[in-house]
């Protein structure tokens, strides 16, 4: 049967030096789990293959279902073909001669584990299920049990079967002795592993009801065992029964090792439930003499073991998986990780006790589910380690982790991770063996099983060389005034770029053969931006440019120049600082079946050639700053953009101060709006943002020679000074990029900040005047109707922030309510903005009268009327009280008016606080009141002016800063009543008209004698046609 070598694309891998892009892969029938189990199998002279167990796989044997199977893929370039192994073409065995012996083949798990050495390959059935049965009695048998069973060819052709778990007893005999020594449920062959003596190594981990066993017998034991059912095996040693706790699973996982150093080697036995934290037993010469326990329940430690000397220094170290360990994160939360211990032995027999442990990053990934040594993959004196993560990486397929070896153990991050190839998930990983050369070019490689996707992948390791190589310029610096090369027609000054690349490969192989192909990328001036690059290649006018150089991987040096030119001094700024050229070296793309070398050194590589400059013989310019500031004074107002001047002046009293700029650091609020030059030089201003404030930059020169003097003056706008305390300071700086004495010393502008406020309160009251009696009114004493009980009066009190700052302000009105005991102005509706927290001295509308639902002031309106028009029957009802009508000059005898006030009457009083009364805002106040008419009448023709009075006091501002002196003031509102007089009703007499019409005569006469004085009535006529015509006739 042979399998085909399936092309994928592979994504490229950050690595160490395993190649990632084109891994080669063999895959088998689907389902059939190919990958499961691996080895390398290494005949002399014949190159190396992979030995594959695919223990699902359906076979021709008879009668058997998923009896499972074993591959041989040969190691070939352009070689795909994998071809089954024929261990066992029979199918069940029902032997009945004497007594009834059956094997059951189907769903053994074939191939779960396979090992090889030299020319043997051992593969197991774990699962093969045996039974023995009396003949002539059916009820005395030993039962159906998964004893299992190693099969070993040593030819490709013929295979030797080792099953000692078998035994010819029946269950009566096994409960005679109290199932002591019971191996019917052992799975041999879970694990396996074969020493470079070829003692195999196998672990039963079920049986002794599931305790745990493994055993020890030569392969050539194997082979010479008399062939039949049951066998025995000379020098077979089996792990005593009672050593380990119950269920620890002994022999889980099983490797060689080196720990006492006799002539033996040692056996590392895996017991994952070894007392429920799992645990590694060590045994020398068949007695164990070490146990080293878990940390964590059911953390599966013990799970895989390896071995290898990662330190290189004689003495093998261990290392052990438990996947699922669950780690400690953030928030203290539980996550299923997995762990790999690594304990480095340090003398013979002895570990060290601060053992490294390696954790997974994946949740549920299984980190630790196997370990594979690989040998030295970039021979840097140190073995390197695989750690399989199965269900781990990014898709959740499975990842593979690569630690360097280094002196202290392993790095502590993985050199390179293997990602799974596949998008669907595969058990990428769930094997692993390396340690091997397939491709012969002295680099170990490794090989990856993934039976979820019944594929096998190789990755190879690239060859490494160290690579060693340097930049240098000639001229050592660059004199702009010496001009030695020509471009087009004009001479530039330039220098020469030399790189030297030495290489060494580490091992032998195809790469000695060959020159490497390497490319140098140069970037000049690469610390600039592409367009401000002050030196250009002088054969391609870039800053660019890839050259191309062979070098041998013997240690030979090569070197390549090329020449670049530096720009008029003219076309750019910055002559202080050095010209950065980087040199980035890498591979080109190696010829067609070359595995391509993984290169190691510096390969970036940056050095600077410096612009001489004219500073003395030390090329070093040292300039003497100074910096001198002020404002006009003027404080800045809180609440209003202030416009303020800074007048500085800057001098240059040492040497030239290259990309001299002057630093100016607004504070928040603050902008830039121009700069004012007083002196012949222009000088350019202009603003950054940084960290939410402006930094504004103005050009001082390129270079600020020596004796340099510029007077200017910035003009900024400030505003959002709410935060600020009672100034603000403006830090100011000359910088330079001299190397030395580089800035000048830091000036602070401090300008004062004060706060500025202005109120005003107006008030009113609607109507202004009323006139008694009212027309057509009637007191009615039960109504709830305002105007049965006299005439309706608005107050309005509105008070207004003209700023420009924000206050705190306490508003108190008060209006006059009882006179001499009676009611004469009542209060009944309030209206109050929503930013006024108002409270009242007494309660208002304590009547219950209705709230108007109209405005009042048109309802009062309607009651104005001017005293013309009072009727003469209003008056009739001025009679005395015998009912006898008087005349009007008795009844409407003069009276002083009353000034009703909070001095001479109750007042009702209300007082608002406004918090955060910002600038422009207004607050205010309606009180709807009925004018008493009943107590007004009973006073008849009495005049009063009734005064409300209203107040304001700032009491704070919302500042840090607070104003020497808070406003206040008040104001005042009157309402006039008035009363009607009989005079209104008088005609008027005749001597008053005649007097008036000689008077008006009078003035006539007198208009017209000015006239005539002043010569109106002697004026020419203007001349007529017949005037032109009489002329004309003379």
């Amino acid at each position: 049967m042979s399998l085909h070598l399936l092309p994928l694309l592979f994504l490229h891998t950050c690595a160490l030096n395993l190649e990632t892009q084109n891994p080669k892969n063999f895959s088998g029938p689907k389902g059939s789990y190919f990958g499961f189990s691996i080895d390398i199998y290494e005949p002399k002279d014949k190159g190396l293959s992979i030995v594959v167990g695919a223990p699902k796989l359906n076979t021709s044997q008879p009668g058997v279902t998923r009896g499972g199977g074993v591959f041989l893929c040969p190691w070939q370039l352009g070689s795909n073909d994998c071809s089954i192994i024929p261990f066992d073409k029979t199918g069940d065995v029902n032997d009945t001669k004497n007594n009834i012996v059956q094997v059951f083949k189907s769903d053994q798990w074939f191939g779960a584990t396979v090992r090889t050495w030299n020319t043997n390959i051992l593969a197991c059935a774990p699962l093969q299920h045996f039974t023995f049965q009396l003949r002539g009695d059916r009820f005395n048998q030993s039962g159906k049990t998964p004893t299992g069973a190693c099969y070993l060819t040593t030819d490709l052709k013929n295979s030797y079967e080792f099953a000692p778990c078998r035994e010819l007893t029946v269950e009566h005999t096994y409960a005679l002795r109290n199932y002591q020594n019971d191996k019917r449920d052992c799975e041999l062959g879970f694990s396996a592993e074969i020493s470079k003596d070829g003692m195999l190594l196998a672990g039963a981990p079920t049986g002794f009801f599931f305790d745990g066993i493994f055993m020890t017998v030569p392969l050539t034991s194997i082979q010479d065992a008399p062939t039949g059912t049951q066998r025995y095996f000379p020098k077979l040693f089996t792990s005593p029964e009672f050593t380990v706790s119950v269920d620890a699973y002994q022999g889980f996982s099983v490797t060689y090792g080196e720990f006492t150093y006799d002539d033996n080697p040692d056996l590392i036995i895996g017991v994952p439930n070894y007392l429920d934290v799992g645990a590694v037993h060590i045994y020398s010469n068949s007695r164990r003499f070490q146990v080293i326990r878990g940390t964590q329940v059911a953390a599966y430690y013990g799970y895989a073991v390896a071995v290898t000397d990662i330190d290189k220094d004689g003495f093998d170290d261990l290392l052990v998986g438990a996947p699922v360990f669950l780690e400690r994160r953030t928030g203290g939360k539980l996550k299923e990780v997995g762990q790999v211990y690594v304990y480095m032995q340090r003398a013979t027999k002895m570990f060290g006790r601060d053992y490294q442990i390696l954790s997974g990053n994946h949740v549920y990934g299984q980190f630790g589910a196997s370990i594979a040594p690989l040998g030295d993959l970039d021979q840097d004196g140190y073995n390197d380690v695989a750690v399989g993560s199965p269900f781990g990486g990014k898709s959740g397929g499975g990842c593979v982790f690569i630690y360097k070896g280094e002196k202290s153990g392993l790095s502590t991050q993985p050199s390179q991770t293997l990602e799974n190839p596949l998008s669907t998930p595969s058990k990428f990983g769930f094997t692993l063996r390396g340690g091997k050369d397939f491709d012969d070019n002295g680099y170990p490689d490794l090989i990856v099983g993934a039976f979820g996707a019944d594929t096998v992948y190789l990755y190879r390791a690239q060859p490494v060389v160290a690579l060693h190589a340097s930049v240098s310029f000639v001229p050592s610096i660059l004199n702009p005034d010496v001009k030695n090369c020509t471009l087009g027609s004009s001479r530039v000054s330039c220098f020469d770029v030399i790189i030297c690349i030495q290489a060494s490969a580490k091992a032998s192989g195809r790469i000695q053969q060959i020159l490497l192909n390497l490319l140098a990328d140069i970037q000049l001036d690469s610390q600039k931006n592409r367009i401000l690059r002050r030196t250009f290649f002088i054969d391609a006018t870039t800053p660019s440019k890839t050259v191309s150089i062979k070098v041998p991987n013997n240690g030979a040096s090569v070197c390549s120049n090329v020449t670049a030119y530096l720009k008029d001094e003219s076309e750019f700024k910055d002559k202080l600082s050095p010209i950065v050229v980087s040199v980035n070296i890498t591979l080109a793309v190696p010829p067609a079946g070359v595995l391509p070398p993984v290169i190691q050194g510096n390969t970036f590589l940056q050095e600077q050639i410096h612009i001489l400059l004219d500073c003395g013989d030390d090329n070093i310019c040292i300039p003497d700053l100074r910096l001198i500031a002020s404002w006009d004074k003027k404080p800045l107002v809180i609440g209003v953009d202030n416009l303020a001047q800074i007048e500085f002046h800057t001098r240059n009293q040492g040497e030239g101060a290259y990309e001299a700029e002057l630093y100016i650091w607004l504070p928040s609020g603050a902008h830039y709006i121009q700069v004012l030059s007083k002196a012949k030089e222009k000088i350019i201003c202009g603003p950054r943002k940084t960290n939410g404030t402006e930094l504004v930059i103005c050009e001082l020169g390129n270079p600020m020679k020596q004796g340099a003097e510029i007077p200017a003056a910035l003009q900024l706008t400030i505003s959002n000074l709410e935060e600020s305390g009672g100034n603000i300071s403006i830090p100011m700086q000359i910088k330079s990029r001299n190397s030395q004495n580089s800035s000048s010393p830091m000036v602070w502008v401090h300008m004062d900040i004060i706060v500025k406020m202005s109120l005003d309160l107006r008030g009113s009251i609607h109507p202004a005047e009323v006139i008694l009696p009212l027309p057509n009114w009637e007191l009615k004493e039960d109504s709830k109707n305002p105007s049965d009980r006299g005439e309706m009066v608005t107050q309005i009190y509105e008070l207004h922030n003209g700023g420009p700052g924000t206050v705190h302000v306490q508003l108190v009105i008060q209006s006059p309510e009882y006179y001499e005991g009676e009611l004469f102005l009542y209060p009944f509706n309030l209206m109050i903005d929503d930013n006024m927290n108002c409270s009242q001295r007494s309660p208002i509308n304590t009547l219950q009268l209705m709230k108007p639902t109209v405005a009042p002031l048109s309802k009062a309106d309607s009651h104005r009327m001017n005293r013309r028009e009072l009727r003469g029957d209003d008056y009739d009802d001025m009679r005395t009280e015998n009912g006898n009508q008087t005349t009007t000059e008795g009844i409407f005898h003069s009276k002083l008016p009353i000034l009703l006030n909070c001095a001479n009457s109750t007042c009702w009083e209300i007082t608002c606080v406004i918090k955060n009364m910002e600038k422009g805002h207004r607050a205010t106040l309606k009180l709807d009141s009925v004018l008493w008419v009943s107590s007004f009448l009973k006073r008849p023709q009495q005049k009063f002016t009734l005064r409300s009075n209203g107040y304001f006091e700032v009491t704070d501002v919302p500042y840090r800063i607070k104003p020497t002196a808070y406003i206040s003031n008040d104001t005042s509102a009157d309402l006039v009543v008035q009363w009607v007089t009989p005079d209104g009703q008088k005609e008027i007499p005749l001597w008053w008209i005649i007097l008036g019409a000689l008077g008006g005569l009078f003035i006539l006469a007198i208009f017209i004698f000015v006239m005539w004085k002043l010569g109106f009535f002697r004026r020419n006529r203007p001349p007529s046609d017949e005037d032109d015509n009489l002329t004309g006739e003379q």
